[in-house]
């Protein structure tokens, strides 16, 4: 019997609108990290009036983030699956989910947006300088794709709950304008299936989903909101 994430999978092959062939979004989030890992602690969670940023920057999967994109692997292979364009968020753990996930998965060309990368929450959302990324991840075309200091580096009046935080926090209309440029490159792309590994705040503006770590949501591209979803709060 085959399991949800196959369903799914099939499915994404043939989405259609009005009987026609619509270009095809697989969203995905990538593995547990180690921050996910320092929040799922007992008062360590986002909004806890005594958080403290551990300051893990651009933080990597866990061994259970690279047990669930391994996993990510199997559903992708045993899928008919192909994807015409894969993208992925530069931060760490979105393209090492990217590089096991679709590991000997068949795809036409990969590439690297800075667009898909996560909202500046905390220190796990700052990045690594391309130099630093070109030397773990030599398969991607970083250099002409990932200025320096690409993420959201300017202090602004602080809008997150009470805590000790180690980087400024990203504004909503930041955030969310990027999201909307982000939107209109999608669909603005003209291959049949596109892949895109990135975040839980981007896949949730992207469509309203909230997916758990290595999570899929299939979606057509003519189904992508003219605006990003914007959480209650940060309206």
């Amino acid at each position: 019997m085959k399991t949800f994430a196959l369903l799914l999978l099939n499915g994404f092959n043939c989405m259609t609108i009005n009987g026609l062939s619509s270009p095809r979004l697989l969203l995905i989030r990538h593995g547990r990290s180690e921050m996910n890992e320092y929040l799922s602690q007992a008062e360590q969670t986002w909004g806890d009036p005594d958080f403290i940023d551990p300051e893990l920057c651009d933080t990597p999967l866990t061994s259970v983030g690279l047990l669930q994109a391994s996993q990510l692997n199997i559903k992708l292979r045993q899928s008919p699956t192909k994807i015409d364009l894969l993208i992925s968020s530069p931060l760490t753990r979105a393209l090492q989910t990217a590089e096991t996930g679709f590991d000997n998965v068949v795809f036409s060309q990969r590439m690297v947006s800075p667009l898909a990368s996560e909202r500046v929450f905390l220190s796990s959302d700052t990045g690594s300088q391309p130099q630093e990324l070109v030397k773990r991840f030599p398969g991607w075309d970083i250099e002409n794709t990932v200025g320096d200091t690409w993420w959201y580096t300017s202090e602004t009046e602080e809008w997150r709950p009470p805590g000790n935080y180690a980087c400024p926090g990203e504004p909503a209309v930041v955030f969310y304008d990027r999201m909307r440029t982000l939107l209109e490159f999608l669909k603005s792309r003209e291959e049949n299936s596109i892949a895109l590994v990135a975040h839980w705040g981007v896949i949730r503006a992207l469509s309203g989903a909230s997916l758990n770590n290595c999570e899929m949501h299939a979606i057509n591209t003519a189904d992508l909101p003219s605006e990003p979803h914007w959480e209650e709060e940060d309206r």
